[in-house]
């Protein structure tokens, strides 16, 4: 099934899209990117990943987390 992207100030999956600029604006970019591996103990750069309950712990509107490849044994969420 195919997903139709809306335009500015369209919805996407029954949100405006203003929550969703990653999907809709092109030029869109995070404010901060956070990178955390499943043993990550770093400062959350790409070269030196964080851990997933740090990066939770900070998080912004705005921000982005990036998973590196592993496997992970919790469960996250956002409110």
């Amino acid at each position: 099934m195919a997903i139709e992207i809306p335009g500015r100030g369209g919805t996407f999956f029954d949100s405006p899209e203003r929550f969703n600029r990653y999907y809709t604006d092109p030029q869109y970019s995070p404010a901060k990117t956070y990178y955390v591996s499943s043993n990550g103990s770093g400062d959350g750069s790409a070269g030196n990943p964080m851990s997933v309950d740090d990066a939770f712990a900070q998080i912004a509107a705005g921000e982005e987390i990036r998973f590196r490849p592993g496997q992970y044994e919790s469960c996250w969420q956002l409110c």
